[in-house]
């Protein structure tokens, strides 16, 4: 009795550490695509190959719909984003801005390549009106270049005596020992001589008067002057501001992002984004999204962070329901207290040790995805049960038979009953390892989560009823009946006549099964697989009423 107590100590010890991390579970459960898909598929490289290449970041959108004013849906926002781990609020102004600054990052190589191109050319334009402003200062100057060149070359003979000036020697030199039309040669000299490329603007036919001159130069046909200087057609637009004009052509075959306040403001609800990690706790989304008093939240996450919680309400409706029938049924075959809160304790230590190695689990690396969690309290109410009323029924059967000894009672019962479910259960061990080496990351999470429940269903169900019924005296196991239970169950007798019929009928139920096997093949083969999010969550969800009036905005 001593042992016993003191194995219950540890028990209690066990329970108590694991217990405040069962309770909390629910917090580390994560969602994610990638167990869906395998790494081979063309989608999922892709992806990969765009996150690691184009520094796409590992991050979710949750779209907030706040009814009410822009400062005050700000204001909820930031005061409940402390339950999200690493969120970030993105405005309607910050999403539009962000927007275009990354059409503008994308259409800067291009712009960027042109204007490196026309560069030099733009150079030279701001040169040539510098230069035009320092003719206007110096018109004389200028009138004199142009006499020089349109004028003295063919008037030099005639006035020979008079052509003393070094410059016009040296202009002279050139415009003789040139090569083309009369108006090239005097062209080209003047251009080696003055260095002033305005005098292309003119011929010899307005260069006299003073008055036609000075409008010229307030309006010098600059593409024409940079044409005659370099050989490149250039428009003035292109020369004057060459990103802009570059820009607007760009716009033209890659128009911008049709994105205004309009696609966040909709009568009086405002659209709001806020970014958070991929792998966000499902049941931290669930508390932001429950916390926001004026708003209704929709998108990826928040979508199977209600699957979650409406699953997990289900399950725990199930659960209930599970222990109210078999506490019935128990009843009915009992008639006692006592086995039916065994069987309970049982499955509720269960749960607890099974939540708390996944948990110890998640420290290693281990990702508790929500629907591996989910399945773990049914697991584990239908093994500890199972095997914990195969283990009590033999109990009981030991002490009828051996005089109401209690030890020996205790002892054969471990052996055989206790072995057996030992054995049992490693068997479906052994199933559920098959999904731990499945090549599907899906299966191998959900794997680990059924492999450790049905784990700690046997040990509960072995040596946890083992320490509780070694320490309550045989005469309060039928409580409130002063007798032991029967071990006999009223379920033996159809069991055996199934049995019976089965091995009469043998022939029948193998022409059954395989006409079951091939309706299933046929069914598989003709309905294609589809995924609805109406499927995973109730029509009644906030997320899907907000998905419905994003759909306004969008």
């Amino acid at each position: 009795m001593h042992r016993a107590w003191s194995q219950l100590a540890l028990w209690l010890i066990l329970i108590a550490t694991l217990a405040p991390f069962a309770a909390t579970i629910s917090s580390y459960f994560v969602y994610s695509d990638s167990p869906f898909l395998s790494k081979n598929l063309e989608s999922v490289q892709a992806e990969n190959i765009i996150t690691k290449y184009f520094n796409i970041s590992e991050k979710d959108s949750i779209y907030v719909l706040y009814n009410g004013s822009y400062n005050n849906g700000l204001k909820e926002i930031y005061s409940n984003l402390y339950l999200l781990n690493d969120a970030k609020v993105i405005t309607p102004y910050q999403y539009i801005n962000n927007t275009m600054i990354e059409y503008e990052r994308y259409l800067e190589p291009l712009i960027s390549s042109y204007c490196d191109n026309i560069s030099k050319l733009h150079g030279l334009y701001v040169n040539l009106t510098h230069y035009r402003d320092f003719l206007f200062q110096n018109s004389s100057l200028f009138e004199e270049e142009l006499n020089f060149t349109y004028w003295y070359p063919t008037h030099y003979n005639y006035f020979s005596s008079y052509f003393s000036s070094p410059k016009l020697k040296e202009f002279l030199t050139y415009f003789n020992s040139s090569n083309g039309s009369i108006i090239e040669r005097e062209r080209n000299a003047s251009l080696k001589v003055f260095e002033n490329p305005f005098v292309l603007c003119f011929s010899n036919k307005n260069y006299t008067n003073l008055t036609l001159i000075n409008k010229v130069i307030n309006d010098p046909n600059y593409p024409l002057l940079i044409k005659e200087l370099t050989g490149v057609n250039v428009t003035i637009e292109e020369l004057k501001n060459p990103h802009a004009y570059v820009l607007s052509k760009v716009e033209e075959k890659v128009p911008p992002p049709p994105i205004s306040i309009s696609n966040f403001h909709k009568g009086n609800v405002w659209l709001f984004l806020v970014e958070v990690p991929n792998n966000e706790s499902l049941d931290n989304i669930e508390k932001f999204m429950s916390s926001l008093q004026n708003a209704q939240v929709t998108g990826h996450l928040p979508f199977y962070a209600q699957s979650a919680y409406y699953t997990q309400s289900n399950i725990e409706i199930i659960d209930i329901t599970t222990v109210a029938l078999v506490g019935i049924l128990l009843a009915l075959l009992l008639r006692a207290l006592i086995p039916i809160l065994v069987l309970v304790i049982d499955a509720g230590v269960g749960v607890i040790l099974s939540y708390g190695i996944m948990y110890l689990a998640s420290l290693l690396g281990y990702k508790i995805y929500y629907i591996s969690g989910l399945v773990t309290p049914p697991i584990v109410f239908g093994i500890s049960i199972d095997y914990a009323i195969l283990f009590l029924y033999r109990y009981f059967e030991e002490l009828r038979k051996g005089g109401m000894d209690k030890e020996r009672a205790i002892g054969r019962a471990f052996s055989t009953a206790g072995k057996g479910a030992a054995f049992s259960g490693l068997s479906i061990v052994i199933g559920f390892v098959g999904f731990i080496i499945s090549p599907s990351s899906l299966l191998k999470n959900i794997g680990v989560a059924l492999v450790i429940s049905s784990i700690s269903s046997v040990i509960v169900a072995v040596f946890l009823t083992y320490t509780i019924i070694s320490i309550i005296p045989v005469n309060k196991l039928g409580f409130p009946r002063k007798e032991v239970p029967k071990s006999e169950d009223v379920r033996e007798s159809y069991l055996e006549k199934v049995a019976s019929l089965s091995i009469n009928k043998r022939n029948l139920v193998i022409v059954g099964m395989i006409v079951l096997l091939v309706f299933s093949i046929g069914f598989s083969m003709v309905h294609s697989t589809n995924g609805n999010i109406n499927e995973i969550i109730p029509s009644y969800a906030s997320s899907l009423k907000a998905e419905n009036q994003l759909s306004n905005f969008l």
